[in-house]
């Protein structure tokens, strides 16, 4: 059963559905940036995008100032924007990874933070499915062994990034794989790891 502010999000969701008229990239960054975002309306307010899994976001539309729940139907705009855009970049590459024989890899720390992060925009049952869905989609899930574990403790001793980012960088490295993302944090680390932005 949805939450109170599960609802309130929902609600934003579906209003930026139908108000959203135009998201313009202010920054340099395709997805961690500065975004102006204009309504239906006319009226325009900017986004700043710092996160596509936690409450980080900002906007400066008397909405997000004042009703408590992190997020508007500006950021939520921004964020169908980004999903729809970089989908379907995401969609190609998986495709020709099955095509090539490529292995995409994951670390179970990072399924574990994809799986907080729609429970706590969504549901449980929403969270279950989009780890499902990352299974069907060929992605195999690596155990945090003791080995992997301390590669990451070394990432996160030298550089400030999360510990699931520290996480997915020594996958990448153990593996000697590409990791495709489109998270700043990752800048850090281009000199140890191969980076495919997104």
């Amino acid at each position: 059963m949805p939450t109170d502010i599960q609802t309130q999000i929902e609600r934003r969701r579906q209003r930026a559905l139908e108000e959203i008229a135009k998201v313009r990239n202010k920054g340099n960054h395709p997805v961690f940036s500065l975004f102006e975002v204009t309504s239906t309306s006319g009226r325009a307010y900017h986004v700043e995008i710092r996160s596509l899994a936690e409450l980080h976001n900002t906007c400066t539309c008397p909405d997000y100032k004042t009703n408590l729940i992190g997020t508007c139907k500006h950021i939520e705009g921004v964020l169908l924007h980004l999903q729809q855009q970089h989908g379907e970049q995401l969609e190609t590459l998986i495709a020709e990874s099955h095509e090539h024989g490529t292995a995409l890899m994951m670390s179970v720390v990072n399924v574990a933070e994809v799986w907080y992060a729609f429970a706590r925009l969504a549901s449980d049952k929403v969270a279950d499915r989009a780890v499902l869905e990352l299974k069907q989609l060929g992605i195999e899930f690596i155990d945090a062994h003791l080995d992997l574990a301390l590669e990451a403790a070394r990432f996160k001793a030298k550089h400030k990034m999360s510990l699931a980012d520290c996480f997915a960088a020594a996958l990448a490295k153990e593996r000697k794989a590409d990791l495709v993302t489109g998270d700043q944090e990752f800048r850090q680390v281009e000199s140890e790891i191969k980076v495919l932005w997104v």
